[in-house]
């Protein structure tokens, strides 16, 4: 993952992945044969958890960049 790509374009991609292990595990759940696909269903809750955290990770580095270029002094650091 590149450092310039941190955007909200990024955070809306990570929360879409989230989603959509969230709407499988859902379904699997759902299903007859839930039984047999329980170690499944674990590792993409545990996938889940850890994009989650990426989330908060990349929405932490959004804030920052953001206060940092509402600051009065951002252009004036920026340019050197």
């Amino acid at each position: 993952m590149k450092e310039e790509i941190c955007s909200s374009e990024l955070l809306a991609q990570k929360l879409q992945h989230i989603n959509s292990l969230f709407q499988l595990a859902r379904r699997t759940l759902d299903s007859n044969d839930s039984s047999i696909f329980m170690d499944e269903v674990i590792d993409l809750l545990g996938a889940g958890a850890q994009m989650t955290q990426e989330c908060e990770n990349l929405r932490q580095r959004i804030d920052v960049d953001l206060y940092q270029k509402s600051s009065k002094y951002y252009d004036l650091v920026a340019h050197k």
